[in-house]
């Protein structure tokens, strides 16, 4: 009994399709400033401070463009979000993303504390604090070991990015997501539902007159 109805839950659960994923490396098609931009099947908006800025030779990787939250301009604490705002997508998934960090506007590279808190696609939020450890201050010195092992097989619509006391400057570059896009409900998922409940009551019925 159990099993069925373990079963009949599963086949009641809301369907989602994961897609392949997207790494954002901003080196073609953006400009400086840019604070919304589509790449595959996603949709995505910069909130606060952070914008897609062009320094050459800077970005993880020695590439000419990521997001930062702009040279000069140093941030006190909540830094901004990275949200999908596509009404096709359901979330998604965060996989991965190099980090680098400032104390001083972007100019010199500082160790620090950020914290990354996702809000769920179904409600609620999951945070995680990441020590951020750059080298230098080249394209090669970005942190490209952050742990998101928290975030792994949930659903954000919102990833939103606090700094520590010790930094005002953060750079995100190579970020990888993948889409969740909402399925219908379909009329065989339905009738396996329905199978599932005739099971259940065939059972009973086998045992009674056992």
């Amino acid at each position: 009994m159990k099993t069925a109805l373990s079963l009949i839950a599963f086949l009641s659960l809301p369907l989602a399709a994961v897609r392949g994923a997207t790494v954002f490396t901003f080196e073609s098609g953006f400009t400086a400033g840019q604070t919304t931009f589509t790449q595959g099947d996603l949709t995505v908006f910069l909130g606060g401070q952070l914008m897609v800025t062009e320094f050459p030779t800077f970005g993880s990787g020695e590439g000419d463009w990521f997001i930062d939250t702009g040279y000069g301009m140093p941030v006190s604490g909540d830094a901004g979000s990275i949200s999908v705002t596509t009404t096709a997508i359901a979330g998604f998934r965060l996989l991965g993303m190099d980090l680098w960090t400032s104390n001083d506007g972007g100019n010199n590279y500082a160790a620090g504390n950020v914290t990354l808190t996702g809000l769920l696609a179904n409600g609620g939020s999951v945070s995680t604090v990441v020590a951020v450890t750059p080298t230098g201050d080249g394209g090669s010195d970005w942190d490209t070991t952050i742990d998101l092992s928290v975030f792994a097989g949930k659903t954000l619509t919102s990833l939103e990015i606090s700094l520590g006391p010790e930094i005002n400057n953060i750079g995100i570059d190579n970020l990888s997501m993948e889409s969740v896009a909402a399925v219908p409900e379909p009329s065989g998922h339905l009738a396996l539902l329905a199978l599932g409940s005739t099971g259940l009551l065939t059972r009973r019925r086998l045992k009674r007159k056992a």
